[in-house]
């Protein structure tokens, strides 16, 4: 996956949100569908494994979303996942290879295929524009009053808001996703990368290896 089509799918999420005239907080991909008259419902809490899908049926598409899953901030994620699918050039063709009905696993998980990611940035760019991200940290140094803040305002999870103010701001910022003992995956803004002492561990200490990546 190249850092162009993943630059590319973020920067359309952010013009379909201004699109649809959104130039405050927060996004609605609930609101959004509903305007392409996509049908959105929610998916039986007992059956887990999946955060949603899409179903290309003809001229018609719906899409599904976890409710097993409590989070607001990861259901609105997923919605927004899903219409990347949709409005992302491509992806149903590649979706209608196979079958009408995708599943998702929304959340920048390792391992995730090409449109996954794709979708999951197309995502992160809709629901937090980066004028918009811009407008509540600034571009100076980001605490986590600020990322706070637009976890509220934008009404997204505090650990994709946290990833999502590392990309847009100039202040050297590391996001570390844990799974027990373990760190599972994890985000370098790009002034980081820049650092002499991050690029020295990246080479040989005890960071290498670590993935980058974004969580919900």
């Amino acid at each position: 996956m190249s850092k162009f089509r993943i630059h590319m799918a973020r920067r359309q999420g952010e013009l379909k949100a201004r699109e649809k005239g959104y130039d405050t907080f927060p996004v609605d991909p609930f609101v959004i569908a509903e305007s392409e008259d996509i049908f959105v419902e929610p998916k039986d809490p007992g059956r887990v494994g999946v955060s949603g899908g899409i179903i290309f049926h003809e001229e018609s598409v719906g899409i599904f979303y976890a409710t097993d899953i409590k989070s607001e901030g990861f259901r609105r994620f997923t919605v927004a996942h899903e219409l990347g699918h949709y409005f992302l050039e491509g992806h149903p063709e590649e979706i209608l290879k196979t079958a009408p009905i995708h599943m998702s696993r929304a959340g920048f998980s390792q391992g995730t295929s090409s449109i996954e990611l794709e979708a999951d940035h197309f995502a992160s760019g809709l629901l937090m524009p980066s004028k918009l991200v811009g407008e509540v940290i600034g571009g100076n140094r980001v605490g986590l009053d600020g990322i706070v803040a637009l976890a509220h305002l934008a009404e997204c999870s505090l650990t994709a808001s946290a990833i999502r103010a590392a990309e847009c701001c100039d202040y050297p910022m590391a996001v570390v996703v844990s799974s027990g003992d373990k760190i599972a995956y994890a985000f370098l803004s790009e002034s980081f990368k820049k650092l002499d002492r991050c690029q020295s561990q990246s080479k040989s200490g005890p960071g290498r290896g670590i993935k980058r990546g974004h969580c919900v």
